[in-house]
């Protein structure tokens, strides 16, 4: 008898598969390529980061370049605000002139109404153009509207003599003392005797 090997040779089955295979996430280039593609990410990450930190600083900082050469909004603001002296004074004078103006028009045609009907005295029109319960003209247009009237006061004088002539009981005194009162006709003394003196021609 043949005698058997003390050891059988591998079977058929054995010899194709061979040693049992490693598991793969036990194989060493796994991770390395595991390693490689994390440091790949992170160091995306971190670029990613550093480029949206670094755009804000550079836009701030053209901003910040454009800002210079703009004018600052209040001091163009100020800038618009002030004016010419000599234009805003113009233009300020031209309204005051307009209305000394009409002032003394308005004060011109009350003094020829009083001078011209009620034939009052020089004084006694600025006295009824300026006086609060008056007119209430200004001292100006009173001025202007009596240098522009150039009116004979003493002509008013007569008339208004005449005028107290008809009461009967009135003396030329009388009438001289009404013509010259401060609380009467505030003329002068000299149109208050150029009146009386007319009145004796007359009569």
């Amino acid at each position: 008898m043949t005698s058997q090997p003390e050891h059988s040779l591998p079977s058929r089955a054995q010899l194709h598969h061979g040693a049992p295979r490693q598991p793969w996430f036990k194989k060493l280039w796994v991770w390395v390529v595991v390693a490689l593609a994390v440091v790949a990410v992170v160091t995306a990450v971190v670029l990613v980061n550093n480029a949206r930190q670094v755009a804000p600083s550079q836009s701030g900082e053209q901003s910040g370049e454009v800002g210079e050469s703009v004018v600052d909004p209040q001091q163009s603001d100020e800038g618009a605000q002030v004016q010419d002296p000599e234009s805003s004074g113009g233009s300020e004078g031209d309204s005051a002139t307009t209305n000394d103006s009409e002032d003394c028009d308005a004060a011109f045609a009350q003094a020829e109404y009083y001078a011209g009907t009620l034939y009052v005295s020089e004084a006694m029109a600025k006295s009824l153009l300026t006086t609060p319960d008056g007119d209430g003209f200004s001292a100006d247009a009173t001025s202007c509207a009596i240098e522009r009237l150039d009116w004979d006061w003493g002509a008013n004088a007569v008339e208004k003599a005449r005028l107290l002539s008809e009461d009967p009981d009135l003396t030329a005194e009388d009438i001289y003392d009404l013509l010259t009162s401060e609380h009467g006709e505030l003329f002068t003394p000299a149109q208050a005797e150029y009146a009386i003196a007319q009145l004796a021609s007359q009569g």
